[in-house]
């Protein structure tokens, strides 16, 4: 029984080292669900290199001999799992309800009269913002007040119907940049406690595998400890559970369901169960358009060459002051905001936000590059396109500069991706 009991706990992790009952021992395990054209859903523990992967999963904790007195001879209590009714994440800020809702319906009037279910509100503190149909950019409209204002104006587009160029006012989009890089400043952890209701939702992958994380540290513990009258009871200690913690990583649909085909509209979500104080704590991470961890700081230090920023510069007017324009961007580069601005296959645009102070000014520069990220084995590998390398928006920018459409296309594919992540919920 005993070493039926050991063998269950190293099953759970698959690639361990073997499992020694007189010294502590990390247990680590990594397994995966890919999509094969022709073959379905296969299973994995390691990640395969050619298939798509729609789940990740990593496990880990660490197991140690718990010495008992001869006289105890109790069964450790039972742990209690049940079931997940709800899990709490930090809601973004500017996306709570802090807006009066005659501000919204004001707002809505200038959206042609839009539903507020067909709109993307946002609170940016001294204004507010209202978005339809933010994955278009040849559709959406963008309305925008100062709170307190009696109405509200379309602010993109605001050049007239049938307009060969679209025009849009800039204002609002750099203060929604500005409250979404306060969140990231705040490790995501700013905001009201967004409460989800698992057992309401439609997409039942989520509850599901929130409970198999949970399920997995219940299993784990049950396999640790000899019941009483077991033969070897007196022969070797119970082994006991320390620092449980698995993560797992979805593929979604913009709907909330598993990305089972390629799509440049698919994001990934990272859901975690940590223990803390013999408790479990579950929490929901950032989606990974909104570059955050290693990841950014991997983006941050291969992309920020002299080769890149010069192009940077050149693509702006800039090259005389390419010294001042260096200096600027090294110096705001710890607290940029860095997020995906698109998806075309494989490639992704990643939009850095850089804010700081030029020329005794404050100003706003907003640079894109393309590249490709892969994983293997947890680590990432970065194949960066120096020549994409461009400025899409600057404040204070020489006369012979032109923003063009790319500022707002990203801003709006940001709100729809954050939009997407919080239906992902519903």
């Amino acid at each position: 029984m005993a070493a039926q009991r050991l063998m269950a706990l190293s099953a759970i992790a698959r690639d361990a080292e073997t499992i020694s009952v007189v010294r502590s021992t990390q247990v680590t395990s990594r397994a995966y669900l890919s999509v094969a054209q022709g073959k379905g859903v296969r299973f994995f523990f390691r990640r395969p290199p050619t298939e798509e992967v729609v789940l990740e999963m990593d496990t880990g904790f660490s197991v140690t001999p718990l010495m008992r007195s001869p006289a105890d001879d109790r069964e450790a209590p039972p742990l209690e799992v049940g079931d997940i009714s709800s899990i709490t994440a930090m809601q973004p800020p500017f996306f709570g309800d802090g807006i009066p809702p005659e501000s919204k319906t004001l707002l809505a009037e200038a959206l042609r009269n839009a539903r507020f279910d067909e709109i993307a509100f946002a609170d940016l503190g001294d204004s507010y913002l209202g978005v339809t149909q933010p994955s278009d950019v040849r559709v959406a409209r963008v309305a925008y007040m100062h709170r307190g204002e009696a109405d509200a104006r379309i602010v993109f587009p605001t050049s007239p119907p049938g307009a060969k160029n679209l025009s849009y006012e800039p204002e609002a989009f750099r203060k929604l940049l500005d409250e979404v890089a306060r969140w990231a400043r705040s490790g995501f952890k700013s905001g009201e406690p967004w409460v989800i209701e698992l057992e309401h939702q439609s997409n039942e992958a989520i509850p599901q595998i929130l409970r198999a994380l949970v399920s997995g540290w219940s299993t784990a513990r049950k396999a640790t400890v000899l019941p009483p009258g077991d033969p070897l009871r007196d022969l070797m200690p119970d082994l006991e559970i320390l620092d449980y913690r698995a993560s797992v990583t979805l593929r979604l649909q913009p709907n909330g369901q598993l990305a089972t085909k390629p799509d440049n509209d698919n994001f990934s979500l990272e859901m975690s169960v940590a223990e803390q104080d013999g408790q479990l704590k579950l929490a929901v991470g950032p989606p990974d358009f909104l570059v955050s961890g290693p990841l950014r700081e991997q983006i941050m230090a291969e992309v920020l060459t002299a080769k890149i920023i010069e192009r940077w510069a050149k693509s702006a007017e800039l090259d005389e002051m390419l010294g001042h324009f260096e200096t600027f961007v090294r110096t705001a580069a710890p607290q940029a905001l860095v997020f995906r601005g698109e998806k075309q296959g494989s490639s992704d645009t990643e939009i850095l936000v850089f804010d700081g102070e030029w020329a005794g000014k404050p100003r706003k520069v907003i640079a894109s590059i393309e590249l490709k990220v892969k994983k293997i084995d947890g680590e990432f590998q970065l194949n960066i396109n120096e020549d994409s390398a461009t400025i899409v928006y600057l404040t204070d920018a020489p006369r012979g500069f032109q923003h063009g459409l790319a500022f707002p296309k990203f801003l709006l594919s940001l709100i729809d991706q954050l939009r997407n992540w919080e239906n992902s919920f519903e």
